[in-house]
């Protein structure tokens, strides 16, 4: 009985926190985008309007995942010697 309330409320705190931060990055991107910040990178001669995105970056978070995968292909193949 026990495991389960326990489990509902770590589940719960988790999803509140995920929620919490993805509110708190869109605020935060939103003040960022709105206060005109410019910034000079590095070999350009004139500065650039600083633009933070949050939503819209799916390809970016695809490409993250593949490189994941082919890293744990990579692992396991590398382990396979050791077995």
């Amino acid at each position: 009985m026990f495991d389960t309330i326990f489990g509902f409320v770590f589940i719960l705190i988790g999803l509140c926190g995920a929620v919490l931060g993805v509110v708190l990055a869109l605020v935060l991107a939103t003040l960022v985008n709105q206060s005109g910040l410019d910034w000079l990178p590095p070999g350009n001669a004139e500065p650039l309007t600083l633009t933070i995105t949050v939503l819209g970056e799916t390809r970016i978070i695809r490409h993250h995942h593949r490189f994941d995968r082919d890293r744990r292909a990579v692992s396991l193949v590398a382990s396979l010697p050791g077995c």
